[in-house]
């Protein structure tokens, strides 16, 4: 089972416009609701690709009941900790005329110490049964940066693989607990070291230095540019092929919803490359984040070029 936990997960409206225009009044002409946030986004592919999946986090109020019910519908098992606060709500414009997206995101609610305390005895059970377990965005205010070094530890205990999709000291502290593979993206990383990433040279320093500190393997996404992983030996890149984007966002749940799966099915690393690239790219084909089909995804690994650094 693949188990993907986050903090800071959201009830999304994506609203499509034939012309967004700022300072007017806009007509939507598709409005769609569903469950949001990265790990919901990553369980969402990982079911899509066939793999049994459980998400959990922490859910609340009328959105949060809402979102359950929309993960209920589409299959997506999920497990989460019920909140006081309500989830909040994020809303995507997408400006068909110009192929942009634009994000209007609301800050997640704070955990209480006993919601806190119930997420924990969640975690300490889920984990147990896992055989990859998935970290991926922004900590709620009141979780510790060292949540995510916590539940990698657990999944070390259990022998179950971590992936950890963060920036900053979420993913800094967790190196120290071997992650099977980190996976930031390239402003995320530079952001993390604090230095300048403007070569591949540079990148794959950087990622050199996620190694020494602890990462078992590293895969950084770089939008259109691609993506580059590495399993400690060798690096390997690979390229987006030419397709119509419509949103891009989500494409980077959707990268490391691959490498989730990947890794439960023990691929070798261009293997592994090859698939999380395919379900970015399928991702950033659809309006909805999360929303791959498999088939699609299958096609694009055979448009996608992996090579060795």
């Amino acid at each position: 089972m693949i188990l993907t936990i986050g903090t800071s997960l959201a009830l999304a409206r994506s609203m499509e416009f034939d012309r967004l225009t700022v300072g007017d009044v806009n007509r939507a002409v598709a409005v769609r609701v569903n469950a949001a946030g990265k790990s919901v986004n990553v369980a969402r592919v990982c079911h899509a690709l066939g793999e049994a999946v459980v998400a959990t986090g922490v859910a609340g109020g009328h959105t949060g009941r809402e979102l359950c019910d929309e993960l209920s519908r589409a299959g997506v098992a999920h497990d989460f900790v019920q909140t006081a606060l309500a989830t909040r709500v994020c809303v995507t414009l997408i400006d068909r005329a110009t192929m942009q997206a634009t994000e209007l995101i609301e800050e997640a609610p704070p955990l209480s110490d006993r919601e806190s305390d119930e997420l924990w005895a969640k975690l300490l059970e889920l984990v147990a049964s896992a055989k990859v377990v998935v970290m991926s965005g922004t900590l709620a205010p009141g979780v510790p940066a060292g949540f995510y070094a916590m539940i990698a530890k657990l999944a070390a205990d259990a022998g179950a693989m971590a992936i950890v999709d963060a920036k900053g000291s979420p993913l800094e502290l967790s190196l120290a607990q071997r992650p099977y593979c980190v996976k930031p993206n390239r402003a995320e990383l530079a952001e993390t070291l604090g230095e300048s990433i403007e070569t591949d040279a540079q990148l794959m320093q950087a990622m050199t230095t996620l190694i020494a500190r602890g990462a078992r393997s590293v895969a950084v996404t770089m939008g259109k540019d691609g993506a580059i992983y590495s399993d400690g030996i060798r690096f390997w890149r690979a390229a987006a092929p030419q397709t119509q984007v419509v949103s891009p966002i989500g494409s980077g749940d959707a990268f490391a919803a691959g490498l989730a799966v990947a890794a439960a099915r023990q691929l070798d690393p261009p293997a592994t490359l090859t698939l999380a690239m395919a379900c970015g790219v399928a991702n950033a084909m659809t309006p909805q984040a999360g929303f791959v089909e498999a088939q699609v995804v299958h096609d694009l690994m055979a448009r996608i070029a992996v090579s060795a650094q």
